[in-house]
Formats: C-alpha cells, sequence, structure tokens
C-alpha cells in the first residue's frame, strides 16, 4: 500500500513537473541582474534556469553598468511569453501628470518626488495668483476711501499707501508670471524625462528563445538628465540620491522665488515713500519706517544671495556626480543580450536539454 502511495506521488510529480513552464536566462557575459516579479519576487544574476515561470507577470533587467528595463509578461495559452513595454501608456500618463512616467517605470520614490514637487510650485503659483487677487481688491477698496475723504493730511497719507499697494501689485503681476514659468518649465522638463528615459525594453522573438537588448548605461544621457533639472541623471541610474537632489532643488527655487519677491516688493516701498518724504519732509514715524524697510530689502537680498547660491551649487554637484560617479562595472560593451530560452509546456524541461 505504501508503496503504491509513494509510486502514484511520484508520478503527479513529474507530471506537474512536465507541465510546468521552464525559462532559462543567459548573457554574453555573465552576471546581469534579472529580477522577476508576479506570485514572488525572485532576483539572480545569469545565468540561470527557472520552474514554474509562469506564475510572473514582470521582468526587470538591469544594473552593473547597464540601463534598467521592465515588462510586463503575457503568457499565451501555448505556453509562450509575450513581452509587453506599456512605453506608450507610462509616457501618456506621464504627460497627463508629469511624474507617473517616473514612477511607473520603477523609479517610485522619484517619480513620487516629482510629482509632490510640480504640485509644490503649482500651490505657489496659485497662491500668488490669489494674493495679486486680494491686493486688487484693497487697491480698489482705498481709492474708493480715497476720493470720499476731505482731510489733507489724511488724504495724502493716503494716497501714498495707494501707490505702495499698485506697486506691489504690479511686482505680483510680474513675479506670477515668473512663477508660472518655473512652473511649467519644470513640467515640461518632467514630460521630457519620461519619453526620453523610458524606452522600451526590445525584444526579438526567434523559435523557442526570446533575446532582450540592454543597452548599456551612458555617462553623457546621465550628465544632460542631470543639467535639465538635478538628480534626473542619478534616476537614469536608479540612485537613491536622485530624490535628495531634486527635493532639494525645488525648495531652493521656490525659496529663491520667494525671496527674489520680497526684494521687489521692499524696494519699490522704499522707492516710493522716499518719494513722498522729499516733499513732505521727515517725521521719526517717517524715519523709522525707512530703517524698517532698509532693514528689510537688506535681508532679500541676502536671502536672494543665499537661495541662488545653494540652487546652483545642488544643480553644480549633481552635474558633477553624474559626470564623475559613472558605474565602472559590467562588461565593455554597448548593449548586452539577454536571451530567454523558453522549454514548451509537456516537454522534458530545459534543465535537462541545455546547460547553462
Amino acid at each position: 500500500m505504501l508503496r503504491s502511495v509513494a509510486i502514484g506521488c511520484l508520478l503527479v510529480s513529474v507530471a506537474v513537473s512536465a507541465l510546468s513552464q521552464e525559462v532559462a536566462f543567459d548573457s554574453p557575459k555573465t552576471d546581469l541582474p534579472v529580477e522577476l516579479s508576479g506570485a514572488f519576487e525572485l532576483r539572480s544574476l545569469t545565468p540561470f534556469s527557472i520552474d514554474g515561470a509562469e506564475v510572473f507577470s514582470r521582468i526587470e533587467v538591469g544594473g552593473r553598468g547597464f540601463e534598467y528595463h521592465r515588462a510586463n509578461i503575457d503568457w499565451g495559452t501555448d505556453g509562450r511569453p509575450q513581452l509587453k513595454s506599456h512605453r506608450f501608456r507610462n509616457t501618456a500618463l506621464g504627460t497627463v501628470m508629469p511624474g507617473m512616467g517616473s514612477y511607473l517605470s520603477g523609479r517610485r520614490l522619484h517619480g513620487l518626488c516629482e510629482l509632490g514637487g510640480l504640485s509644490y510650485l503649482a500651490a505657489n503659483t496659485l497662491l500668488t495668483s490669489l494674493e495679486y487677487d486680494d491686493l486688487i481688491v484693497d487697491h480698489q477698496n482705498l481709492l474708493n476711501r480715497y476720493e470720499i475723504m476731505s482731510d489733507s493730511p489724511m488724504r495724502e497719507r493716503l494716497g501714498v499707501e495707494i501707490e505702495m499697494i499698485a506697486g506691489r501689485s504690479d511686482k505680483l503681476e510680474e513675479h506670477h508670471q515668473l512663477q508660472s514659468m518655473v512652473t511649467g518649465g519644470f513640467a515640461v522638463a518632467l514630460i521630457f524625462e519620461g519619453w526620453w528615459l523610458n524606452s522600451p525594453l526590445r525584444a526579438t522573438t526567434r523559435s523557442d528563445q526570446i533575446f532582450l537588448r540592454v543597452p548599456r548605461l551612458s555617462r553623457a544621457k546621465a550628465v544632460c538628465a542631470s543639467i535639465l533639472w538635478p538628480g534626473m541623471g542619478q534616476a537614469y541610474r536608479r540612485q537613491a540620491r536622485a530624490t535628495f537632489y531634486s527635493a532639494v532643488e525645488i525648495y531652493l527655487v521656490q525659496g529663491l522665488l520667494d525671496s527674489y519677491l520680497r526684494q521687489r516688493k521692499h524696494l519699490s516701498d522704499r522707492s516710493i515713500l522716499y518719494t513722498y518724504l522729499a516733499t513732505d519732509g521727515l517725521s521719526p514715524a517717517d524715519s523709522r519706517e525707512l530703517t524698517r524697510l532698509d532693514d528689510l530689502v537688506s535681508r532679500a537680498d541676502r536671502d536672494v544671495n543665499l537661495y541662488a547660491g545653494l540652487a546652483g551649487g545642488v544643480w553644480l554637484i549633481s552635474v558633477l556626480d553624474a559626470l564623475i560617479n559613472h558605474p565602472s562595472e559590467g562588461p565593455s560593451i554597448r548593449e548586452n543580450q539577454l536571451t530567454m530560452a523558453i522549454s514548451p509546456l509537456g516537454s522534458p524541461g530545459l534543465a535537462w536539454t541545455r546547460t547553462f
């Protein structure tokens, strides 16, 4: 009885292994990283072979000096896989919502950082527009008060205040255009990144083998991407510091814009107040106000120089990082060819017919 059960279990295991899909991975130069995900995750270096490959639904290759690429695996009824990169879907979503292209291509943290940074810049653009609308309302209210006011000194003081608000609104309108240009430029850079860096995984099918072309990491591509925006070159190489570069640069650029706006507002107020004092004379209150404006202008100047220097420094470090810290591992060839050798369902299996 026990012998019959053992023989039955053996026959069942042989039948299951015969019906299980087996795929072997190989490359001309060994140690190319391959990651498979689906029912569970598998990370390995070529060459290797696996049984039950149909449980995997996605493949990602790259590293050791080669670009990272991913594709979905659709298993046909004949047991043959079909690779779909979904590049158009990723880039289309990245165009509608900049940052999603990087997220869907596997650079998740960097993609979320880009999406959050764009939202941060857009929110500041909206706040600038709302502040401009409030100033226009305040300006109109002061004009209405000015028309009905009869007290000459108060009327003159109110006129100075009206001129100040008019000057601030002009500067705020110009700043809103600048803020919109920076936000739009960043969005265009993210869209360009999504189309440029998310190249598809090229595959060629021949008999029971699929050949995948994996390009080598390009130093020029990484440097140009970092010039476009800090961190993009590092994201191209899947380096964790890409998120740091990008997030810090977004914060510093917005700080520079805010400091520049404060500088122009205080300069405008000081200029108008000086014009008023030239004809009216200098009172203690006016003296204190001028001193306060001089201090605000000086502080805004320091902030502008500080943020500009820091933003330029982060950009330069990112570019130099992309130029100097280029991966030196891997074979010195332009492209690596990854071969997926497929064992048809019901065949004896690659482990018995092919040696790697």
